[in-house]
């Protein structure tokens, strides 16, 4: 049915795109082979519509593409896609979500290398609103904590060092710590051979940061760590 109505020319540009989603979103929870081309095949069509004009696209299309290539570790597509949709023609405004799928796609191809390079540039997207947020750095420091690479805790503690930094300036409120995030970079720095002190420094900061946020409150999985 979908098929037939994206070729009614009376339709508006709302609907249209809401039918576009929807096929593209059927398609990309598929679980046949094909799935990722029929899903990337209506989303060309749909980003070359000239009956959409200037209409601006919701991500769920992008972040439903997305997905599917974190599930099948499709680095080279996911990039392909984030590249579209910030180009400065793009009618679609990325979110957390998107960034965030992008960098679990990239974790889990075992491109960690990229994965901390776009984190690192995507503060702010191309339309100039936050898109990190607390789920996207700990995707990143996952997979640091999984692949165990030298320089590791280097990165772990400059990621939450930027982190307490943004959400204690107002930066960016929604990149706050979190129990999660202090616990992989515990894990991080205790694999690493890093010296206790430092890792005990850690866990007092987040001790010290907890009286003012319960939810951060170490556990007793942080204190095995040290």
């Amino acid at each position: 049915i979908g098929e037939n109505l994206i070729t009614i020319n009376t339709i508006d540009k709302e609907q249209l795109h809401n039918i576009y989603t929807i096929l593209i979103k059927s398609w990309a929870q598929s679980s046949e082979t094909t799935a990722l081309g029929k899903a990337l095949g209506y989303l060309n069509t749909m980003e070359n519509d000239s009956r959409l004009g200037n209409h601006i696209a919701n991500q769920i299309p992008y972040n439903s593409i997305l997905n599917l290539c974190a599930q099948k570790k499709d680095d080279t597509t996911a990039l392909e896609i984030w590249d579209r949709i910030l180009a400065p023609e793009s009618r679609v405004v990325p979110n957390s979500i998107t960034l965030g799928t992008l960098l679990l796609t990239l974790v889990t191809a075992n491109q960690l290398n990229k994965a901390v390079t776009i984190l690192n540039k995507s503060e702010r997207g191309s339309k100039g609103l936050l898109l990190t947020n607390t789920t996207c750095y700990n995707i990143v420091l996952d997979g640091l904590a999984k692949t165990g690479s030298q320089g590791a805790d280097k990165d772990a503690i400059l990621f939450l060092q930027t982190m307490n930094e943004l959400s204690e300036t107002g930066a960016n409120p929604n990149v706050s710590p979190d129990r999660v995030t202090y616990g992989i970079v515990l894990s991080i720095l205790s694999k690493q051979g890093i010296p206790a002190e430092q890792i005990e420094n850690i866990l007092l900061d987040c001790h010290s940061r907890s009286i003012n946020n319960k939810g951060i409150e170490p556990d007793w999985i942080m204190y095995n760590v040290v």
